[in-house]
């Protein structure tokens, strides 16, 4: 995410004013997201929510990477970090609500994996200083997240439920 700010003014001339524009929508949008959560895991749960998520948020930073000019772009990376925010309290609900408290520390770490996909931008960094472009940190960071799904199925399959689990 630290990239998208460079890259659209590298390539698409976004100015110091949108990029404060951009950062203050971020705020509210996240906080917006938060505040969906509870409203679509009502209707579709919480695993479901997350999945869906999971699978939206790669293809949307492939979509971010083709758009012709500063608007759509900027429309599209706003809408795909919105929802990459509200991924963290979704897995900790996650975890709350299908692990017994006997074995939620050994799920904990599995937080942290979503955060290490951000980290994926390491490898991509290093190609856009090659290709003196940032296209290739995005594309690297979209196929690496999108082959860290089943790592994440996995996951949240072997979790042991507990009673009351909805999921």
């Amino acid at each position: 995410n630290r990239l998208t700010p460079l890259f659209l003014t590298a390539d698409l001339g976004m100015t110091p004013r949108t990029q404060l524009a951009m950062d203050l929508a971020l705020a509210l949008l996240a906080s917006f997201g938060a505040s969906a959560n509870p409203w679509m895991t009502h209707r579709i749960g919480r695993t479901a929510y997350m999945a869906v998520l999971l699978v939206v948020t790669p293809p949307l930073l492939l979509v971010f990477l083709n758009m012709p000019s500063l608007a759509p772009a900027v429309a599209v990376s706003l809408f795909r970090n919105a929802l990459q925010v509200s991924l963290g309290p979704l897995i900790q609900g996650v975890i709350a609500d299908i692990v017994p408290p006997a074995h939620r520390g050994k799920f904990t770490a599995f937080q942290g994996v979503n955060f290490m996909r951000s980290a994926f931008l390491f490898i991509g960094t290093e190609l856009s200083d090659h290709y003196h472009s940032y296209r290739p940190a995005f594309v690297v960071t979209a196929l690496l997240q999108a082959t860290c799904l089943p790592v994440f199925a996995a996951v949240v399959m072997l979790m042991p439920r507990g009673q009351g689990s909805d999921v």
